[in-house]
């Protein structure tokens, strides 16, 4: 009987595992021929817009990373990850699946509504709905931490339901086993087990295996490590990031004019234009030792360049610049405040 119940609590318990934060990318199958680039590139941005333009329709006047990714739920998706030993590419997955979980939960919710309320009416409804929606974020949180960590391509040590009703009663919040399992179900449904879009964290890794600078190469590493740690700073700080972008374009719009734009929505969840910028930025960023800060500024310039070229269908170089130019800035702001 002993026996057992050391090992029940073996299993109960949310097993470590050593440090790794940030998965470790290899970058030696890099895309070489100009066929298999372009091929892949082509590929990338065809799941891209079809992924942006289907959430974005979604959006329903809501942007990403305001409401249903706050600034609290961002902080508990990170107590949560280190709770259960989730490494960083499973925090991001997830606060991208909780925000489309939401957005697609308040579609099948009003959708159908639309024509028939006013917007006074729809706010109202919307908003009694978020706050129910709300209270029960813990759970889908959970929901979704366990759901991107299964989807990881990485062997990972899950919790068990039991493990994670006592992490959540520590924190004061009271839940029984077959509820999370009902949560898995209810956010996999709702988002009828789509799981394949494009994440930001994804196409930084793609767009990175697709360049064709050897400078760039010689430094994939280097650079996709900074690039993580700005994604990481625009999650914080999506809202701010995305308002300095619009005044520098000299779009200096009223939040209600933001709500209704559908284009402006859609970019905010453009997630290779963005993965783009962010690597432009984490270039210009980086520091190796006996490397001069202008060879990277050079560099920086040169692979932007190079993805404005990719992206020409989609985004502007000059819209790739300025928000390049936003992330670098957010980040040495940030860093000054350390």
């Amino acid at each position: 009987m002993d026996k057992e119940k050391k090992e029940q609590k073996v299993k109960d318990k949310i097993v470590e595992r050593p440090n790794d934060d940030i998965r470790t990318v290899s970058f030696t199958k890099i895309v070489e021929t100009y066929q298999q680039r372009f091929a892949a590139i082509e590929a990338l941005k065809l799941k891209n817009t079809d992924c942006m333009q289907k959430i974005g329709k979604l959006a329903l006047g809501h942007q990403p990373f305001t409401e249903a990714s706050s600034k609290q739920v961002v902080r508990a998706v990170e107590v949560f990850c280190k709770m259960l030993q989730m490494p960083v590419e499973v925090k991001m997955f997830t606060l991208e699946l909780l925000e489309r979980f939401m957005l697609f939960y308040f579609e099948s919710e009003f959708g159908h509504k639309l024509y028939l309320l006013n917007q006074t009416n729809l706010d109202e409804s919307m908003g009694k709905s978020w706050e129910a929606l709300y209270e029960s974020v813990p759970i889908y949180l959970i929901a979704c931490i366990q759901i991107a960590g299964k989807y990881d391509n990485r062997d990972l040590s899950f919790a068990t339901p039991k493990a994670i009703c006592k992490c959540l009663k520590k924190l004061g919040y009271l839940t029984t086993e077959l509820d999370l399992t009902n949560a898995e179900m209810k956010v996999l449904v709702t988002l009828n087990y789509e799981l394949n879009f494009v994440t930001r964290y994804g196409a930084v890794e793609d767009l990175i295996s697709t360049r064709r600078s050897r400078n760039f190469l010689d430094h994939a590493d280097s650079i996709f490590k900074k690039s993580i740690e700005l994604l990481d700073l625009l999650i914080h700080d999506h809202r701010k990031i995305f308002d300095e972008f619009l005044q520098n374009k000299g779009l200096d719009m009223a939040a209600s004019k933001k709500i209704n734009n559908l284009e402006l929505q859609q970019a905010e969840y453009d997630s290779l234009w963005i993965a783009a910028a962010t690597i432009a930025a984490a270039t210009k960023l980086i520091v190796i030792k006996h490397y001069s800060q202008n060879f990277f500024h050079k560099l920086s310039e040169e692979v932007l360049k190079e993805l404005a070229e990719d992206l020409i269908n989609t985004r502007t170089e000059h819209e790739l610049r300025m928000l390049t130019y936003v992330l670098c800035q957010a980040y040495l702001k940030n860093v000054a405040k350390k």
